[in-house]
């Protein structure tokens, strides 16, 4: 692997590692002295690892990583692995923990897919990433079962230029969409039964922040729902003053209806 190494003498490179155990290798510490190359990483450790993985990675574009808690000291590490990254744009989580917080550079992120973390946890993130354009979280449920509305932030998160954003997670999710500035969204995937449940008075409606993009730059919806056709669809029809394709979509992720255009198209003017 060294010889290997180097061989490929300046050229960047894509790694993906993986380390199970709290003592390194040979060949893990092999591969970390060429990380200035690193361009794509995926990255499989414990949380104890990430001291041997500091940066700087100066060509760094696109991770995806999980980090495994083995001990209570580990839930407790904090770490800043890959804040110089300046080229990182692209992060791939399978399972958030605190220790990201403070590793990533969220203030520049464009694409973000995270398969489990709490609502409470998303709000945090996203408002420290301004920047992105595709997002696709996934919750997980809450520790005690229930989402409340402490879970909310006060104040809305403004992402001007996301386009493609998916939110999904257990049916007692809060609505997310209630405290999101979206103004450049045009595709959005989301569980119909989140839109149903809103905290307080003081938050929009699912139905009416539905309405609210769909009058904006949204082309297209799909909903995730038990429910051959929603309620929030038969809404959006009466609603919605632009066209909008939309599709059906079981909790399996399977179309139940194929995709649709709804709403009337605007004249154009002569």
């Amino acid at each position: 692997m060294e010889a290997a190494l180097r061989r490929s003498r300046s050229c960047p490179l894509s790694v993906e590692l993986r380390c199970y155990r709290l003592e390194t290798t040979p060949l893990f510490e092999t591969i970390i002295a060429h990380r200035a190359r690193w361009q794509h990483l995926r990255l499989f450790v414990l949380v104890a690892n990430l001291a041997a993985i500091e940066g700087p990675f100066p060509l760094l574009r696109s991770l995806t990583t999980t980090v495994w808690i083995s001990t209570i000291e580990d839930a407790r590490r904090r770490s800043t692995a890959f804040r110089a990254s300046p080229l990182l744009h692209r992060v791939a989580i399978a399972q958030y923990e605190e220790v990201f917080h403070d590793m990533l550079p969220w203030s520049q992120l464009t694409v973000l897919l995270i398969q489990s973390m709490q609502i409470k946890q998303c709000m945090t993130i996203l408002a420290l990433a301004p920047l992105l354009v595709y997002c696709d979280v996934t919750f997980s449920r809450h520790e005690e079962g229930v989402d409340t509305e402490d879970d909310m932030p006060r104040s809305h998160i403004a992402l001007a230029h996301i386009k493609h954003l998916k939110l999904r997670g257990p049916r007692q999710l809060l609505n997310p969409l209630s405290v999101l500035s979206l103004p450049a969204l045009q595709r959005l995937h989301i569980n119909e039964a989140s839109l149903n449940q809103t905290p307080s008075r003081r938050y929009l409606t699912g139905v009416r922040a539905l309405g609210r993009f769909a009058s904006g730059s949204l082309h297209f919806l799909a909903l995730i729902t038990p429910q051959r056709y929603p309620q929030s669809c038969s809404a959006l029809l009466s609603a919605n003053p632009s066209p909008l394709a939309f599709c059906i979509l079981d909790r399996a992720q399977r179309p139940r209806i194929s995709t649709k255009v709804i709403g009337r198209r605007r004249r154009r003017r002569r």
